[in-house]
């Protein structure tokens, strides 16, 4: 019995179920309190994660600021220790431009658990980076502006105003003179000015003693080959420098003396290679950022005077002559290239550039600019043409370095005015031509009665006076030495269009491996010339044509993708 009683009790227990919630309270009362344990130690972990955050993302801020000069560590680690931040810096890296500062951090914090020790997390490790980086883009600009004869009339008129609207755009908030835009004016070649040209080693410059015509300021280049190759142009090499000498003007070959005074004799200056420019500073010669007389920098000092001074740049340049589009990019190029940093320091130097560009132009491959260049024209390339060598412009001074001094020719200039020319192969006798007479003697030309001496003339004072035409039909052809035709090649050399146009695509496709972006605008121009300037784009969507009504819509477009992409690179 007593057995039976105990197995009784014992199945009345094991089907007792009194207290089984108790159990469960508790087990679920110590899971909360580890819940909210586990709560607290994240709350913390999370509050100090975000203080150092906060603490990294001002810190960051205010060393990469532009405004401040400190040291930036210095004035990072003194704002940590400002706000408070008791992490330790595991990293701090800055990283400086021309134009751009960025400042990367980052920091770690040990943080003891409180509760969630229990379940072996006596640690928590609160991490935080951050970075900042501060920028004001620069932009380096060519405008290349075709100012061949075609251009008159209207389409000046308008590219004038097309290209004032430009410039304003660009430049109206530039205080810092992050922008720099240089204007590079091209018919036949590019007249670099006397100042710009005298830091290249340029030989047989033009030169006069009377100024009349005025040559001072009469400085294109007759580019070797080789100079379209690569981006620079260099500042050693020795570069002959255009003769002042009119290749075209002819006023038909008639059998009959044409007076030295008469206008069909005097060279015609828009016909010539390089068109005479009243200063340095104004008319058809490049004119580099902000370049003015020394002394003069007040008026660049704002970009309102900036712009107002390469307004009145822009105002006075005037069309002549024929086109070569490859010329002008090949020194739009150049202009962009960084070892134009010496030549910018010279200037720099003799207070007439702005000293804020002492650093520039920055290298093709700095982030922190944006190199452009704008082309334009109206036609097509027309064949160049450059005098041979040992007929070239140059200074009549024998005590002038040889390379400076312009060749004797064996032309004469009589005490009358008139002239004679001695041809070898002719009788010693009857070896000087004398044209106002038709006749041949023994001896330069003097005078009717022979008295006195005869000026022998250099080649550079003769296209000074005469066009190559009028040399080789009254001095030549009325002669009976040769023709025309047969005679032209004497003096001068030509390039084909389908060479220039050849060069041109060389200097473009250099421009684009080198980054730099080209807009091409073809404002109403041949068939030809359209392709050209498409293909020397960067871009199809960067190539534009332009009539004298949109031509303005065109630079504004073209001003407004700069403005974005300086805004965005």
């Amino acid at each position: 019995m007593r057995g039976m009683h105990f197995g009784s009790r014992l199945r009345a227990f094991e089907s007792n179920e009194k207290g089984s919630m108790t159990i469960l309270a508790v087990t679920l009362l110590m899971a909360a309190a580890l819940l909210g344990g586990l709560a607290v130690d994240v709350m913390r972990f999370e509050n100090r994660r975000t203080q150092m955050q906060n603490a990294l993302d001002l810190c960051v801020l205010n060393a990469a600021s532009l405004r401040q000069t400190l040291d930036e560590k210095t004035v990072f680690r003194d704002c940590v220790v400002k706000a408070g931040m008791t992490g330790t810096i595991t990293n701090l890296t800055v990283t400086k431009g021309t134009s751009s500062k960025t400042v990367s951090a980052s920091a770690t914090e040990t943080l003891p658990t409180m509760f969630i020790g229990l379940l072996g997390m006596n640690t928590l490790t609160v991490q935080a980076t951050s970075s900042a980086a501060e920028r004001v883009g620069n932009v380096e600009i060519a405008l290349v502006l075709d100012l061949s004869g075609s251009m008159a009339g209207s389409r000046i008129t308008n590219l004038k105003i097309a290209a004032k609207e430009f410039v304003r755009t660009l430049l109206e908030e530039d205080v810092n003179n992050r922008i720099l835009i240089t204007v590079v004016p091209y018919n036949g070649s590019v007249n670099l000015g006397n100042q710009l040209a005298a830091k290249y080693n340029l030989t047989n410059v033009p030169h006069n003693t009377t100024n009349s015509p005025d040559l001072r300021n009469i400085r294109c280049v007759d580019l070797p080959d080789a100079a379209f190759a690569g981006t620079a142009i260099s500042r050693t090499t020795a570069m002959p420098a255009a003769s002042f000498v009119d290749p075209v003007t002819f006023y038909g070959e008639v059998n009959a003396f044409l007076s030295p005074t008469s206008r069909g004799a005097a060279p015609v200056m828009d016909y010539n290679y390089c068109k005479t420019t009243p200063s340095a500073y104004a008319g058809n010669v490049v004119q580099l950022p902000g370049f003015t007389p020394p002394g003069e920098q007040d008026k660049v000092a704002t970009p309102g005077k900036r712009i107002e001074y390469l307004s009145t740049f822009i105002d006075s340049l005037t069309p002549a002559g024929a086109t070569s589009i490859h010329k002008g990019m090949r020194w739009g190029l150049a202009f962009l290239d960084p070892s134009m940093n010496s030549i910018y320091r010279e200037f720099i130097a003799s207070g007439q550039m702005p000293s804020a560009l002492s650093n520039r132009p920055l290298a093709f491959g700095d982030p922190d600019v944006m190199k452009v260049i704008v082309l334009m024209s109206d036609g097509e390339n027309t064949t160049d043409e450059f005098i041979n060598p040992g007929y070239r412009s140059g200074s009549a001074s024998p005590s002038a370095p040889a390379s400076q001094r312009s060749p004797m020719s064996t032309i004469w200039l009589g005490t009358d005015g008139n002239y004679s020319m001695f041809h070898s192969g002719r009788p010693q006798d009857a070896d000087h031509y004398v044209p106002h007479l038709g006749t041949w003697r023994a001896t330069p030309w003097v005078n009717a009665t022979d008295t006195g001496t005869a000026t022998n003339l250099t080649w550079g004072q003769v296209w000074d006076r005469f066009p190559l035409g009028y040399v080789a039909w009254q001095f030549y052809s009325r002669a009976g030495i040769s023709t025309v035709a047969n005679t032209r090649p004497i003096f001068r050399s030509t390039i084909p269009p389908a060479t220039m146009n050849s060069q041109l695509q060389t200097v473009c496709n250099t421009a684009r491996n080198s980054n730099v972006l080209v807009y091409s605008i073809s404002f109403e121009a041949t068939v030809s010339g359209q392709t050209e300037l498409r293909n020397c784009a960067t871009t199809l969507s960067r190539y534009y044509v332009a009539t004298p009504t949109t031509i303005s819509q065109v630079f504004s477009s073209i001003a407004g993708n700069i403005t974005k992409l300086r805004l965005t690179q």
